[in-house]
């Protein structure tokens, strides 16, 4: 397994934060599944919610600091602590590919 350097997440999240301001924030998506029968669910993606959908934990960071450091890639290697989950490629595919979508 390849292991992620630190500023290459910080990187990658700083895009994805970007990418969730433009297409997601403040935003209410249904998502209609099946089950037995057909379900939905509905979404509002605010502000406050990206640091969960990125498995960093912040030092000292209430989630609108850290998604507003991300925006301006102003987050600091010392301010995050990488979950496990995240030290290996295969098992962050689909954040560490955000850049295809810049």
């Amino acid at each position: 397994m390849l292991i992620i350097e630190k500023s290459e997440i910080i990187n990658t999240v700083c895009i994805c934060a970007k990418m969730y301001k433009e297409n997601l924030e403040n935003r209410n998506i249904m998502f209609i599944y099946k089950d037995e029968k057909t379900k939905f669910i509905e979404a509002k993606f605010l502000k406050s919610n990206f640091l969960h959908l990125t498995g960093i934990k912040p030092r000292n960071l209430k989630a609108n600091e850290f998604y507003d450091k991300c925006i301006h890639n102003r987050i600091l290697e010392s301010e995050i602590r990488i979950q496990k989950r995240w030290k290996y490629e295969n098992e962050a595919y689909g954040i560490t590919n955000a850049n295809e979508y810049k």
